[in-house]
């Protein structure tokens, strides 16, 4: 007992997990009297077998490979540990330890200890998360929140171990995003800073990575007349992208109090705006957007810059709400600076319609098309127009579907889809680069109530390329059945197409039978077994045969002082 003490001090803020600090005191007391230690962890083995009379294929015969983690968890600090194990590759993955995150809160007020998520807008702070503090206050229409913390961990790539990371500087953030929102208006004001430590690997790193530092300056502001909401946000960034470089006052700025700035350091801006017209359960809008080339928010995992996008929306419900439209058309560019050797516009076009034609019957149409214009320059310095070529690629792929259900039974699916893809330099049409295909289906499904489920299906397929013309067709039939419900379940499906690959005639036959089985709880086994025969007049066939074998053992969450304790007091008696 004397030690508790000082282990409640070192992890007092998982005291905090819950509204009622006395009671997470006692959940915690409780916790380390009876199982402070828990651990959990699973193992797989898996082989496949293939064999082929084709003396060219390039498949492994046998193949297999062992997989497992394992995680300690005490007092609520976890430590998993993963490896695998195959005869073509091997691989470990080294402990990663994390504290399990914790919000508790008491009214409008929210605390965030340890591993948490939070998100600002796209531009700042977005999709990842952090492990440190944070706070978050609602009240009266004012939310406020803040955090401190690690976003990233350093890690060093070490090409004599078995490890697969990529070098990385540890990386401190802080950040905070207030929003007031009063009647009909709402502002926001955000600020974000992001920083390496220089010295969490070494300078010489495998990767040649440099430090970054970064500040961004975020704005938001909504407003509301009637039936009109108007939207904007923007965001002013200072990016440095070698912090290791000696400092510079030689570009002041808004944010030149926080962020390293030196030679490295560029300024970006981005922003957005939208007006939309609600009337009854329709919605119409334009949105505007427009992002910087070289915008980089390190509170970000990816985005899109250097970028310009204009676009129109219309949703309008129909027919009593039973037909469902939604239109969209835009133009998007890039080279916004004119920095870029090669240049591009793009127009972009969707359609979404779905019909509720009663209560068992439904449609659906969707249409999308994107068109990409480039300006591609033959020299890197053009002087002349003639020096020039133009790209157009144009991407259109359109839909349509059916459903219908008989009875709680019986279900009927039809669909059928069109994709073509195709490019011309200077207008003229680029054979290779030209794709169509045409893929449909007709499905009818049969759910019974003893666990038989089964279907029959009929696919055509037809593909135009460069290479000439490949068309597929044919019936194929799925059954499954649930022998044991939660132990014992078998599926088969087969095939059979028939088509042409140019002048080649060709018959697909194709077998799979797939059976799960668990032992135990813990203790699950999984075999699949797939034909596969190609048939034509002037080769001989191509049979392949697969064999899958899996066997997976899930140990969960397990006190260890517990079982220990146990077994030390059976062996006492």
């Amino acid at each position: 007992m004397k030690y508790f003490k000082f282990i409640l001090i070192l992890f007092i803020p998982y005291c905090l997990a819950g509204q009622d600090l006395e009671q997470e005191f006692n959940t915690l007391k409780d916790r380390w009297n009876k199982d402070p230690l828990k651990v959990s962890s699973s193992i797989g083995f898996n082989s496949t077998f293939s064999g082929s009379n084709n003396a060219n294929s390039n498949r492994i015969p046998f193949g297999y490979n062992i997989f497992g983690n394992i995680n300690f968890d005490f007092l609520g600090i976890q430590a998993p540990l993963g490896f695998f194990y195959s005869n073509q590759n091997t691989q470990f993955n080294l402990p990663a330890y994390r504290f399990v995150g914790i919000s508790p809160s008491y009214k409008g007020y929210t605390l965030h200890l340890g591993d948490r998520n939070m998100q600002f807008s796209p531009y700042t702070f977005n999709n990842i998360g952090f492990t440190g503090v944070g706070i978050e206050v609602e009240n009266n229409g004012l939310h406020v929140k803040s955090f401190y913390g690690r976003i990233q961990r350093a890690t060093i790539k070490d090409i004599n171990t078995h490890n697969n990371f990529t070098s990385a500087f540890k990386r401190m953030a802080w950040g905070a995003d207030t929003d007031y929102k009063i009647k009909n208006s709402l502002f926001g004001l955000q600020l974000f800073h992001a920083s390496d430590d220089v010295n969490s690997i070494p300078i010489a790193n495998p990767d040649s990575i440099k430090p970054q530092s970064n500040s961004i300056l975020g704005l938001k502001f909504e407003q509301k007349f009637g039936i009109i909401n108007f939207k904007s946000e923007y965001a002013f960034n200072a990016l440095s992208r070698d912090a290791s470089l000696e400092n510079s006052n030689d570009n002041k700025h808004l944010l030149s109090l926080i962020n390293k700035d030196n030679n490295s350091t560029g300024i970006y801006n981005a922003f957005r705006t939208a007006i939309e017209v609600s009337i009854n359960k329709s919605l119409v809008g334009i949105d505007f957007e427009r992002i910087d080339p070289g915008y980089e928010s390190l509170g970000t995992l990816f985005f899109n810059n250097d970028m310009e996008t204009i676009s129109s929306f219309l949703r309008m419900p129909l027919l009593k709400n039973k037909l469902q439209t939604n239109f969209r058309l835009g133009l998007q560019r890039n080279n916004l600076k004119k920095t870029r050797i090669n240049s591009y516009k793009r127009w972009t076009t969707s359609a979404n319609i779905a019909y509720q034609a009663s209560k068992k019957t439904s449609f659906n149409v969707n249409f999308n098309n994107f068109q990409f214009d480039q300006k591609t320059y033959i020299n890197p310095t053009p002087f002349l127009d003639v020096d020039t070529i133009f790209i157009t690629q144009n991407n259109l792929n359109a839909g349509l579907g059916f459903n219908h259900n008989l009875n709680d039974k019986n279900k009927i699916l039809i669909s059928l889809s069109y994709n073509n893809s195709n490019s011309r330099k200077n207008e003229i049409i680029q054979q290779n680069a030209d794709v169509t295909n045409i893929l449909g289906n007709a499905m009818y499904m049969v759910n019974s109530r003893n666990g038989l489920n089964y279907g029959f299906t009929l696919t055509y397929s037809n593909l135009n390329y460069a290479l000439g013309n490949t068309t597929l067709m044919g019936p194929s039939t799925q059954i499954s059945k649930d022998w044991i419900k939660d132990k014992w379940s078998s599926s088969f499906a087969a095939s059979f197409f028939t088509g042409n690959a140019n002048t080649v005639k060709n018959q697909i036959l194709r077998f799979y039978l797939t059976n799960n089985y668990a032992l135990t709880k813990e203790l699950k086994t999984n075999i699949q077994i797939m034909f596969n025969q190609i048939r034509n007049k002037n080769v001989a066939s191509n049979n392949e045969l697969f064999i899958n074998l899996s066997i997976n053992y899930t140990m969960k969450s397990k006190n260890l002082i517990k079982s220990f304790k146990k077994k030390q007091l059976d062996h006492e008696i």
